[in-house]
C-alpha cells in the first residue's frame, strides 16, 4: 500500500512543482490561463488508474470494486490536500498580485458599466472574496475530489477483478 500512497503524494507534488516553475519563469494566470488547473486534473486522471492497477497487482491480481474505489478516492484526497495547501500558500505569499488584478478588473468593470458607488463596492468586494487564497484553495480541493471521484469510479470498473 505504500506504493499507492506514494503515487498520491507525487500526484499532489507534480502540479505544485509545475505551478512554481511557471511562476518563477514569469508565467502567471494571466499568461497560462487555466492551463495550470487543467494540468492538475490531468495528473490526477493519470495517477488514479495507475494507483488502482498497482493496488490490484499488490493484492495478487484481485481487487473488488469497493477497494478500487477507495484506493482511487484515497489518491484524490491525498493529492487534493497537497494541492489545496500549496494553492493557499501560492496565492497568499507567492502570487499576491492575482487578487490585486481581480480588484483592478472589477473596478474597471464597474467604471465601464457606470455602476453606483454601492454596486461598485459590492463588485470589488465580490472579486476580493472569490479570488481570496482560501476560496481558491477550497475550489482546487473540490475540483480534484470531484474529478477524482469520476476517475475512481471508471478505474474501479475497469480494474476490478473478483475471485
Amino acid at each position: 500500500m505504500k506504493k499507492v500512497y506514494s503515487i498520491g503524494i507525487v500526484a499532489g507534488l507534480i502540479p505544485a512543482l509545475f505551478k512554481t516553475i511557471l511562476f518563477f519563469s514569469g508565467y502567471t494566470e494571466s499568461h497560462a490561463g487555466s492551463f495550470t488547473n487543467l494540468a492538475e486534473l490531468v495528473v490526477i486522471a493519470l495517477a488514479i488508474p495507475i494507483a488502482v492497477f498497482v493496488a490490484r497487482k499488490d493484492n495478487g491480481g484481485v481487487l473488488s470494486f469497493n477497494s478500487a474505489l477507495k484506493t482511487g478516492m484515497a489518491i484524490a484526497a491525498l493529492s487534493g490536500i497537497i494541492v489545496c495547501v500549496f494553492t493557499f500558500v501560492y496565492y497568499k505569499y507567492m502570487n499576491t498580485a492575482m487578487v490585486e488584478n481581480a480588484i483592478a478588473e472589477a473596478t474597471k468593470y464597474a467604471a465601464d458599466k457606470n455602476l453606483s458607488p454601492e454596486d461598485t463596492k459590492k463588485t470589488i468586494g465580490g472579486a476580493r472574496q472569490v479570488y481570496s487564497p482560501f476560496v481558491q484553495a477550497t475550489s482546487a480541493l473540490f475540483g480534484i475530489m470531484l474529478a477524482g471521484f469520476f476517475v475512481s469510479v471508471i478505474s474501479a470498473v475497469i480494474f476490478k477483478r473478483e475471485e
